[in-house]
């Protein structure tokens, strides 16, 4: 899945379950670190693969289907993505942030958890190995978020729904200008991203 789907979508799921635990002065002080731990850990899992495909894209100047035929399933690159999707990190700080009862962690740690788990059900042949280190297994799902052959082209579309209609019951709950900013260039930017990544295939 998209890095702002996971974010946007992971967004939508937990934030109700918060907002029933507060009352209305808390909502109002709290909200914005809630929102921001949410955000954070969903987005965390992808990081370094903006690391990878920076490195190789701008530094290195590989094309994109070296970079993503090739070099992304070299074994210190996997191993890096393994160590970020891990199911046991994500569980054991959760259940950190659970023993020492700090919300704010605990949103991290689930949203990065449930971003994590989003990847195993649409990834066919470039998954990750979520129980790393205790595990290579890697789930081959029938379903890919962009593969053609393997359902991605009807995926993607309807992703990019979802994550717009999600947004749209986001917006209200955001507290800055900046957040709901972000929040509009996530949804534009998914739209864009078939786009772009056919241009990039091209230009790189």
């Amino acid at each position: 899945m998209n890095t702002q789907s996971h974010a946007i979508l992971t967004f939508m799921l937990l934030r109700p379950f918060v907002s029933r635990g507060m009352t209305q002065e808390l909502e109002g002080r709290a909200a914005g670190r809630v929102n921001t731990a949410i955000f954070l850990g969903a987005l965390c899992p992808d990081l370094p693969l903006y690391l990878f495909f920076g490195w190789y894209t701008f530094i290195e100047r590989a094309s994109q289907t070296l970079v993503w035929g090739e070099y992304y399933f070299l074994p210190q690159w996997q191993g890096v993505f393994d160590f970020s999707h891990s199911f046991p990190l994500w569980g054991g700080g959760l259940a950190m942030g659970v023993w020492f009862e700090r919300r704010e962690l605990c949103l991290f740690m689930a949203a990065g958890l449930m971003a994590s788990f989003q990847d195993v059900l649409l990834h066919f042949d470039d998954g990750h190995a979520h129980y790393f280190p205790f595990s290579d297994y890697r789930f081959a799902s029938p379903v890919s978020y962009w593969d053609p052959s393997h359902y991605g082209s009807v995926f993607s579309i309807a992703e990019a729904v979802a994550v717009t209609g999600a947004a749209i019951w986001i917006f209200p709950r955001l507290q800055t200008r900046w957040g709901k900013a972000a929040l509009m260039l996530g949804v534009i930017s998914l739209w864009g991203t078939n786009a772009l990544w056919s241009t990039l295939f091209h230009i790189f």
